[in-house]
């Protein structure tokens, strides 16, 4: 993330804090609504550049991540399998007439 933006946030907090605040009621001085609109571009920027290198993580969490769940999902199904074979092997072991059921893998 580049650094500018949180500082130049800083900034107009500072300048927010040093104000005085003497204006007419009701009519903050252009300086004042000029200072506002930065201060609320520069929050949505931050948001976007933050929202960026969130899609970004993500987006090499997957590719980097994405054949080892790919290989963990194949043995999951694997071991359903393997489960529901065996307890049709013990119905039938017991006399039982098993289920015919579609696998779930």
């Amino acid at each position: 993330m580049t650094l500018s933006k949180p500082l130049q946030l800083a900034e107009i907090d500072m300048w927010t804090e040093q104000s005085k605040g003497k204006c007419t009621c009701g009519k903050p001085p252009d300086h004042e609504i000029a200072r506002a609109a930065f201060q609320e571009e520069l929050v949505i920027r931050l948001g976007s550049i933050r929202d960026a290198f969130m899609a970004r993580s993500i987006g090499c969490a997957v590719v980097s991540d994405g054949p080892l769940m790919s290989e963990l999902h194949l043995q999951e199904s694997q071991a359903a399998e393997d489960h529901y074979l065996a307890e049709r092997f013990d119905a039938i072991k017991e006399g039982e007439q098993p289920e015919l059921e579609e696998s779930n893998a």
